[in-house]
């Protein structure tokens, strides 16, 4: 059996939304790195240049007498304006590191759900269930999971995975808490006794899609390999 219902968020739940969103804008610090092991000599040697060139420039003017050797002045210049314009970039860059990614669709939509305050929560009882195996690359391990009524609920094994590494997943009775309409699982509480699957299926191929991290389709574990492909898949209702 599944039922769904929606309440507020607890205060572990937002905390771990904001992690979410906290981790959707955090900076790589290789381009602070690069600006302070590049950037700041850059910028230092530039700056020596180019006040050697104004400093032969005013004696030029000042001191007609005294003739620089300017043999070298216009590479000087280049290499000088070349390396402020490096500092510039990489400070640039390192500033553009520490903005907030507001345009991110993924942020957007966790900032939405926590503005909203709502979370979505499965009460599932398991009559039976289905490991699909993971490739290791494209495609991570799924669970197709019997929940009655005609619907199977299928879940990412990234998401339970402290509970399949623990002995209890799958399980005959659990508990999960996802944001609404999405595939991110905030937490999964197993209330029953772990549950056998009845058999392990090969990785999706290359014709069969993936039906998401967190999703409820209608049919029976016997029609699995038909409802993972795509004409099914995309005329079964997700949640």
């Amino acid at each position: 059996m599944l039922t769904i219902s929606t309440r507020s968020m607890t205060p572990d739940e937002r905390a771990v939304v904001e992690r979410w969103i906290a981790a959707a804008n955090q900076s790589s610090p290789i381009r602070w790195i690069l600006f302070w092991v590049l950037g700041v000599p850059a910028l230092a040697v530039g700056v020596a240049i180019i006040a050697r060139l104004v400093r032969i420039a005013l004696t030029t003017v000042f001191e007609p007498t005294r003739i620089p050797d300017v043999a070298t002045l216009g590479w000087d210049m280049y290499l000088g304006a070349g390396l402020v314009v490096l500092w510039a970039i990489l400070f640039i860059l390192a500033r553009r590191a520490r903005r907030p990614r507001a345009g991110s669709m993924y942020r957007q939509a966790l900032t939405t759900a926590l503005e909203q305050d709502t979370v979505e929560t499965l009460d599932c009882t398991v009559a039976d269930a289905v490991v699909i195996e993971g490739d290791g690359a494209r495609q991570p391990a799924l669970f197709a999971l019997d929940v009655g009524d005609g619907k199977l609920l299928v879940l990412q094994g990234l998401d339970v995975l402290e509970l399949v590494m623990a002995g209890r997943f799958p399980n005959s009775a659990f508990t999960l808490v996802r944001l609404p309409d999405r595939d991110e699982i905030i937490a999964v509480e197993a209330r029953g006794e772990y549950l056998k699957p009845s058999r392990t299926r090969k990785p999706l191929a290359q014709d069969e899609c993936f039906p998401g991290a967190c999703a409820v389709l209608d049919g029976t574990l016997a029609e699995l390999d038909a409802l993972l492909k795509p004409a099914a898949t995309a005329a079964a209702p997700l949640r």
